[in-house]
């Protein structure tokens, strides 16, 4: 999971502030999307890591593994995109943040363990 969020994740963080700049966001909208990306990235990640581990000995499983993250990575990128547009509507943020922090406190130490109950289920 970390592998895969740094090669991805991380290099979306970083090429964050030009994406930023290219739509013409301000500075403070900019940093509140850096922070939504860091709740939001690694949740992405570790979702994506048990949905892989169950469909990995599958011979379709590459159409399985759409229609089962589909469903899952939308409610996370719909907060994700809630904070932006709550703080460019002059609203607070704290909301989705919290959201996204709470998915993230729960997802981090269940991912690991039933990817690898997954990959034990699909391999052994």
């Amino acid at each position: 999971m970390l592998a895969h969020w740094l090669v991805t994740g991380l290099p979306f963080i970083l090429l964050t502030p030009i994406a930023a700049f290219s739509l013409h966001c301000s500075m403070d909208e900019m940093w509140i999307l850096i922070v939504s990306l860091l709740l939001g990235t690694p949740i992405l990640s570790a979702i994506g890591s048990i949905v892989v581990s169950l469909t990995l000995g599958l011979r379709e499983g590459s159409v399985l593994l759409a229609l089962l993250l589909l469903p899952v990575y939308i409610p996370i990128l719909i907060f994700g995109a809630g904070v932006v547009n709550s703080f460019s509507l002059g609203v607070s943020p704290i909301a989705e943040f919290a959201l996204l922090g709470a998915i993230l406190i729960g997802i981090l130490p269940i991912a690991p363990v039933a990817s690898a109950s997954a990959l034990k289920i699909n391999l052994g």
